[in-house]
């Protein structure tokens, strides 16, 4: 299940999750998350989702997807090294496209470059340019032509690397990092405006107002007020 989570007077506006009467613990402090519940729940189990949100805003309900009915593909022996590399046995009976998702910003994102077509047998993706500061986490995905998906385990490796921060240059209608990283920009409705890869991202186009950056592992909220 996917919410968009709008700002608040003060953080984001939901406060809280329960699911069928107990506490959801997971981070909600981004303007979108998704709520999983692939290893909890069995096809036919009730499911009661309950939002506690703060006054003057309201989340929203953006994708709901099923419990999986088919299993076109098995994956096992999953594992990610320290250097990011992750591998993987699958086993299928005809040849189908995998690619690599990785849990970034409270919810599950595309490797772009890894959409591989396989087989049966040992796989291996180098993920070390994906990798940001903290606990990095990925997993194999399988998605049939009605959208249906497969995953393998999701798998983890710390990062020793410290975080970093972004600065606002606004004589030069520009934002930079203090590394290389993947970036999006929202707008204050949680739209989404902008994302790329780099060490800056150009803010020139923009509208004076706040807006909200993901980077490296991070969210942030930044006032724009470009200079023309």
């Amino acid at each position: 299940m996917y919410f968009q989570n709008p700002e608040a007077k003060t953080g984001f506006c939901v406060d809280s999750v329960y699911v069928n009467n107990s506490r959801f613990f997971q981070e909600y402090s981004a303007s979108a998350f998704e709520l999983s519940f692939d290893s909890t729940f069995k096809i036919g189990d009730p499911l009661k989702v309950e939002l506690y949100h703060k006054k003057g805003c309201q989340p929203k309900l953006l994708q709901v997807f099923g419990p999986r009915r088919f299993d076109p593909i098995k994956f096992s022996n999953e594992r990610v090294s320290d250097s990011a590399i992750f591998s993987v046995d699958i086993k299928t009976t005809a040849k189908v496209l995998v690619f690599v998702q990785q849990y970034r910003w409270n919810k599950w994102i595309k490797v772009n470059g890894t959409e591989r077509y396989v087989e049966s047998g040992h796989f291996e993706f180098d993920l070390s340019k994906e990798k940001h500061s903290g606990d990095n986490k990925f997993r194999l995905v399988y998605s049939d032509p009605f959208s249906r998906k497969s995953c393998s385990m999701a798998m983890v490796f710390a990062n020793r690397e410290p975080k970093f921060k972004f600065h606002y240059l606004r004589d030069e209608n520009r934002v930079v990092f203090d590394q290389w990283t993947r970036y999006e920009l929202y707008d204050a409705y949680g739209n989404l405006i902008n994302m790329g890869e780099g060490t800056e991202l150009k803010v020139a186009q923009y509208k004076k107002g706040i807006y909200y950056l993901n980077y490296d592992n991070e969210s942030g909220k930044l006032f724009l007020k470009p200079k023309k």
